[in-house]
C-alpha cells in the first residue's frame, strides 16, 4: 500500500480538555502488563456527545487488590450483570462494555514530562454509577 504523507503535518496536538462530566462509549481495550509487573487494562473511550464530540479519553484499569475498585465501578456503570460477583471474568466486563454510555468524570492532571517540561493531561477520576441503564441490544437485563 502507498500513502500521500507530503501534507501531513505530525506537530497535531490536543489540547487537554476541561475537567467535567461527559458521555462516553468504551471502543477499544487491551491487557498490557506494567514495569512494576502488575497486569493492567488500557481502555480507550469516545466522547459521544457535545462540544468535545469524537474526541478519544484513555483510562488504565489495574488489577491489584487496592485498585479494583476502579474496574468494580466501571461494571455498575455500565450494568454488568455480576458487578458484585466472585470469580469474575475481566475480560467478560469489558465485552460487555464495550460501546454502553456511560458518564465519566474527568480531571486534569500536572505532570513534568522527561525533558522537565510542565505538562497536562486528562484523567477518568470516576465512572458515573448514577445513571439508567438501558439493557444491551443482545436482551441482558443488567439485574
Amino acid at each position: 500500500m502507498k500513502v500521500n504523507l507530503k501534507e501531513v503535518s505530525v506537530s497535531g496536538t490536543y489540547e487537554t480538555l476541561p475537567a467535567g462530566l461527559y458521555t462516553v462509549k468504551l471502543m477499544d481495550y487491551g491487557m498490557k502488563t506494567a514495569q512494576s509487573g502488575n497486569e493492567y487494562m488500557n481502555c480507550e473511550f469516545v466522547i459521544i456527545s457535545g462540544q468535545y464530540e469524537g474526541r478519544k479519553l484513555w483510562d488504565k484499569i489495574v488489577f491489584t487488590p487496592t485498585a479494583l475498585w476502579k474496574l468494580k465501578s466501571l461494571a455498575l456503570a455500565v450494568g454488568f450483570p455480576k458487578a458484585e460477583g466472585e470469580d469474575v471474568e475481566t475480560d467478560a466486563i469489558f465485552d460487555y462494555a464495550r460501546g454502553v454510555e456511560i458518564n465519566v468524570k474527568v480531571v486534569v492532571e500536572s505532570y513534568t514530562d522527561r525533558q522537565g517540561n510542565k505538562q497536562q493531561s486528562n484523567k477518568i477520576e470516576a465512572y458515573n454509577m448514577e445513571r439508567s441503564i438501558q439493557p444491551k441490544e443482545d436482551g441482558d437485563v443488567p439485574f
